[in-house]
């Protein structure tokens, strides 16, 4: 399942660095986009158990980052630069429809990692300080779990909506 995930996300970020803007700095922000889209390909959250990887090179918070970025260069195109038109045509009704559709997928990418980063700081305080009499490490091992896919799961519908055939 990891091949399918990084091939599609190599695929994505090759349709983000090919892609034609209206001027300079929308191909700036594709290729900004492409790069840390390949961030998130090639960083893996957790290493193999292969004993090359043995080598004590562990990757801990850049896979995050990358994805974090990831998901703000995505909600920043979505937001800002899938709403330009040319001012030579005219701003039709569905024009305005599709910039509603935009703006409300790129709102709700941003609240989808406000809650990502949100449950994630909690997680970690939950570990740290576990409630008195309760099993920390078994609680934050099960319920971020859930949440971290629903997260996820909703950020992904968020950026299937702005793409269109």
């Amino acid at each position: 399942m990891r091949d399918y995930y990084v091939g599609s996300l190599s695929a994505i970020a090759a349709f983000l660095a090919c892609s034609r803007g209206y001027d300079l700095h929308d191909e700036i922000t594709g290729y900004l986009a492409a790069v840390v889209t390949l961030g998130v390909a090639c960083c893996p959250r957790s290493i193999p158990r292969n004993p090359l990887h043995t080598v004590g090179f562990r990757i801990r918070h850049h896979p995050y980052a990358f994805a974090a970025l990831m998901y703000l260069m995505l909600s920043y195109i979505c937001i800002f630069l899938f709403r330009k038109s040319s001012a030579k045509k005219p701003f039709t009704h569905r024009k305005r429809d599709r910039n509603r559709i935009y703006v409300a997928s790129g709102l709700i990418m941003v609240a989808c990692m406000i809650a990502m980063v949100g449950l994630t700081i909690r997680s970690i305080d939950e570990r740290r300080h576990p409630a008195p009499g309760s099993s920390g490490a078994k609680r934050w091992r099960t319920a971020p779990s859930a949440w971290r896919g629903l997260r996820k799961a909703k950020g992904l519908c968020a950026t299937s909506g702005t793409w269109q055939p």
